[in-house]
């Protein structure tokens, strides 16, 4: 069903509207006055905020952000290690390699910067991941108003 006409047709109500539910982005104290000035709007009606269900909603969407943040940790945590990981066996795999640079003439802190380099690169594109993976945070929490006609 697309609009209001087509379903009170179809339910046999044209021109009857029983029960409007609405959800409004804003807070607590302006979804009770956004439901008194609809009751004032419309003659004969009654808005009623569902304080409930938005407050089960609100403890749901905190109890989610919170294993959000840990299961990030974790992630940051295991990105960390398989990095250090990943840079002590190229070290490991590149000793011939630090041995003819050295004997070049590089000195230890030359051939730190060229490691260091590396794992910032590393770095960079978790870092990048990382933020590209925790996407945008919601200003504000929709409260829904039940909205009916009174008999």
């Amino acid at each position: 069903m697309d609009d209001l006409a087509t379903t009170q047709t179809f339910l046999g109500t044209a021109g009857k509207v029983s029960r409007v539910d609405l959800s409004v982005l804003s807070t607590k104290t302006s979804v009770e006055n956004k439901g008194a000035e609809l009751e004032k709007k419309v003659p004969g009606s009654r808005a009623k905020v569902i304080q409930q269900v938005a407050h089960a909603e609100e403890r749901l969407l905190e109890k989610i952000q919170a294993l959000m943040f840990f299961i990030t940790i974790g992630v940051l945590i295991v990105s960390l290690l398989s990095i250090a990981g990943t840079m002590t066996t190229a070290v490991i795999q590149r000793r011939k390699e630090i041995g003819i640079v050295k004997a070049i003439g590089a000195s230890n802190k030359e051939i730190a910067k060229l490691f260091l380099t590396e794992a910032t690169v590393f770095g960079v594109i978790g870092g990048t991941l990382l933020v590209f993976s925790m996407g945008p945070h919601q200003q504000g929490t929709k409260q829904p108003i039940l909205f009916e006609q009174k008999k």
